[in-house]
């Protein structure tokens, strides 16, 4: 596999691999998403601790959870400005 690289992200000390472009730019990504996904499941360790029935697969659950509905709040957002932009342009297109 040419231009591939195999990493290892571990999760509750459970090792995955996975296999991404050769960069370390890439690999910074995959680092700093892992970081951030185990920030999010902390707080919700945290926020819920207390709450009965509830173990470390949920808080990764509700962290995945309101990770896709953050992304789609932002792609949807992307979308307005650029629908925006383009009624801009054709506004000024006009005068």
């Amino acid at each position: 596999m040419k231009n591939i690289r195999k990493i290892s992200v571990e999760f509750e000390n459970k090792k995955y691999p996975l296999f991404i472009k050769d960069s370390n730019e890439e690999e910074e990504y995959y680092r700093n998403a892992r970081k951030k996904l185990r920030a999010k499941v902390a707080k919700y360790r945290s926020r819920f601790s207390k709450v009965e029935g509830l173990y470390t697969q949920d808080f990764y659950i509700m962290a995945g959870f309101q990770f896709a509905l953050d992304g789609l709040l932002n792609d949807s957002f992307v979308e307005k400005i650029s629908q925006l932009s383009e009624e801009i342009d054709k506004f000024l297109e006009k005068e």
